[in-house]
């Protein structure tokens, strides 16, 4: 496949470190630095999204034509739903690829593409993400997968944890936005209470009739973490127990999209092949 080049347009900045009382001169600057600060410190808060997670957004670098010398308006970002991509790292010592999957943002510019990330503090694509400065230029090679939706399905399970959310994200938003399309929806969401990605989202996405979500919150009191009003949690990890009792109610021919670390889709995977579903109806997304 072609490596595509994609410029950085936007990313979660590091916190504005805040000036000391002796940074400013007193001269009636404008601006202040510390009006700069307060600037820079709403953009941050503005573009959070949460504590360990950042969403990055990329825009095709338009080529020129080496015969003509004109740009190229010709290609459009094409992929589906639950699809991912490969972005390559290219450092003075090493090099490195990681897979991201585009998220759905509405009214986002054609040939321009979002993902959400999480930064590990040692992670080499995290040191590499966290010190890219915007407009710099990206390798992508991709899309990869080849789950396709069929919205003709009665009802469709959805596993996450953590960062995998967002192929089933991305997958939720494609059906509830397909008026011709009656699918009922289910989504059990594994995260810990500082990376609840795609809270806000989801609990909008609820007034929707053939929605609902149910999010798994471990390592938290529950008397310390604020919910929103009628937000189903529970505080504690999806277990063997709670899928096979309430995998029964959903029937073992419907489809199951899982995603998350290897260790986890492994263990649904083994719990719903345990509960007679039909393999061919199991779908693992990277």
């Amino acid at each position: 496949m072609t490596i595509f080049c994609y410029q950085l347009c936007n990313k979660k900045m590091n916190p504005p470190i805040k000036p000391q009382e002796s940074d400013c001169c007193n001269s009636g600057c404008n601006p202040c630095i510390f009006d700069v600060y307060e600037e820079q410190l709403k953009r941050f808060l503005k573009e959070k999204h949460t504590k360990n997670c950042s969403l990055f957004t990329f825009e095709y670098v338009k080529q020129k034509n080496e015969n003509t010398n004109k740009e190229c308006h010709t290609l459009s970002i094409i992929y589906k739903p639950g699809q991912h991509f490969l972005l390559k790292a290219n450092t003075k010592d090493d090099h490195f690829t990681r897979a991201y999957t585009p998220i759905f943002v509405e009214n986002q510019k054609m040939l321009q593409f979002t993902v959400v990330i999480k930064l590990y503090p040692n992670g080499k694509m995290s040191k590499y993400l966290r010190t890219l400065p915007i407009d710099s230029e990206t390798l992508w090679r991709g899309p990869y997968g080849d789950f396709v939706i069929n919205f003709n399905w009665k009802n469709i399970t959805l596993i996450a944890q953590g960062t995998g959310i967002a192929p089933l994200y991305s997958i939720i938003c494609a059906i509830l936005n397909n008026e011709d399309c009656y699918t009922k929806l289910t989504l059990w969401f594994c995260c810990h209470s500082e990376n609840v990605i795609f809270r806000t989202e989801l609990y909008d996405l609820a007034h929707f009739w053939n929605f609902k979500y149910l999010l798994f919150i471990s390592n938290v009191n529950k008397e310390e973490f604020p919910t929103k009003y009628n937000e189903p949690i529970i505080f504690s990890r999806l277990d063997a127990t709670y899928l096979s009792n309430n995998l029964e109610k959903v029937g073992t021919d419907s489809p199951v999209l899982i995603c998350g670390n290897k260790l986890f889709c492994d263990t649904i995977y083994d719990t719903l092949h345990e509960c007679k579903f039909n393999v061919d109806n199991i779908f693992v997304l990277k």
